[in-house]
């Protein structure tokens, strides 16, 4: 029987896996007999019997009890090669369940005793957690890429890396972690990356196209999250720049979305004076309208209207999450394609293209070096 069975002072092997086993049972324990005796007669143990798919032994110490029994004493009959290999290729096959269930349930109890990423957030003080409350979605948006082997996530501003260390902390088997933060200093920008404990820092202004370029060679990422300047033209010039990076199924978030609401007299982010900001702002100035722009896209292959876009590579969005004052944007993955079969148009041509036309005229302006220039 193929079920385990416990007898106080004897042990057994259980091979009846499959009808190779049971087919030559007989010839192969017999004849392995003379071997296994060899090996326990100096003090482990003695055959008794065979049951059913097992050769059962009497633990014993050679000390207390000697064996008469002669390997030539048991008649042995020669296995068939072609079985004794399937054999050996059933035990393989075994060994390799064994470790992989083995490692299954390493990972499993590993997993068990994770802290939450509200926990590791509260820990990190960042202002992720004390000002914005951001656990709300995170913990959502990134448990699906948690455990993932290899991954990359890129977090633009790292100001006292508080966050980067988050990252470090939650993703359990990440490749590259990894922070860009600006400095004044001219001799800083766009230095070289400094490794430090799995976490690598780059020196460099989002609005170059030199560092947009570093960041691209990095990649490609996994996970792309814009804390940076929020300053609404450099947040949506780093999108344009950095999408194409971005793995099929990878997420792109922007937080602080506030920025593009601020209107009162002399409104600034770190020393960028914020103009033409405010509710239903240009989506030149304002990230959250320009982003209201690219989510247009969504409904192209249901209308009908392969001419809209808005964004290069923007017919790869999946969707666009909205939350309190940052916004995912899922990229598809392999498993989602890029929507269904074009269905017939159902607008007038005209009106799409002039919405259209209107709508990329507000992409963020490059001079010839691909550098970001402001609208004015």
């Amino acid at each position: 029987n193929n079920q385990k069975k416990t007898v106080e002072g004897i042990m057994f092997w259980p091979t009846a896996t499959s009808t190779v086993f049971r087919g030559f049972s007989s010839s192969l324990f017999f004849c392995s007999s003379a071997i296994i005796i060899m090996l326990f007669a100096s003090g482990g143990a003695q055959p008794r019997a065979s049951i059913e798919g097992a050769v059962v032994f009497d633990s014993y110490s050679s000390s207390t009890q000697s064996s008469d029994m002669h390997p030539l004493d048991i008649e042995c009959v020669s296995p068939n090669l072609d079985e004794l290999t399937k054999a050996q290729q059933e035990i393989d096959i075994l060994k390799q369940i064994l470790k992989e269930t083995t490692e299954k349930m390493s990972t499993l109890k590993k997993r068990e005793f994770l802290p939450t990423f509200t926990d590791l957030l509260i820990q990190s003080g960042s202002d992720k957690y004390y000002r914005h409350h951001y656990e709300r979605y995170y913990e959502k948006w990134l448990n699906p890429y948690r455990n993932v082997t290899g991954i990359k996530v890129l977090e633009i501003g790292a100001d006292e890396g508080k966050s980067l260390e988050l990252w470090k902390n939650y993703f359990t088997n990440f490749d590259l972690i990894m922070g860009l933060a600006f400095h004044k200093d001219p001799k800083s920008v766009l230095s070289s990356g400094v490794k430090a404990g799995g976490i690598e820092v780059h020196y460099g202004d989002q609005s170059k196209k030199e560092t947009m370029d570093d960041l691209v060679r990095k990649g490609p990422w996994d996970i792309i999250i814009d804390d940076g300047s929020h300053f609404p033209g450099y947040t949506i010039y780093t999108l344009f720049e950095l999408w194409g990076s971005l793995k099929p199924g990878g997420i792109y978030v922007i937080e602080d979305l506030e920025t593009s609401y601020w209107d009162l007299p002399y409104a600034n982010i770190y020393s960028y004076d914020l103009k033409h900001t405010g509710i239903g702002a240009k989506s030149e100035y304002s990230t959250v309208t320009k982003l209201q722009e690219i989510e247009q896209v969504l409904v192209r292959h249901q209308i009908g209207a392969n001419e809209l876009s808005v964004m290069p590579g923007d017919h790869t969005i999946c969707s666009i999450e909205w939350g309190m004052n940052l916004v995912k944007i899922q990229k598809c993955g392999s498993d989602d394609g890029v929507g269904p079969d074009y269905l017939p148009q159902m607008y007038d041509r005209n009106r799409m293209e002039r919405w259209i036309s209107n709508a990329q005229s507000t992409n963020p302006m490059k001079d010839s070096n691909g550098n970001f220039v402001p609208f004015d």
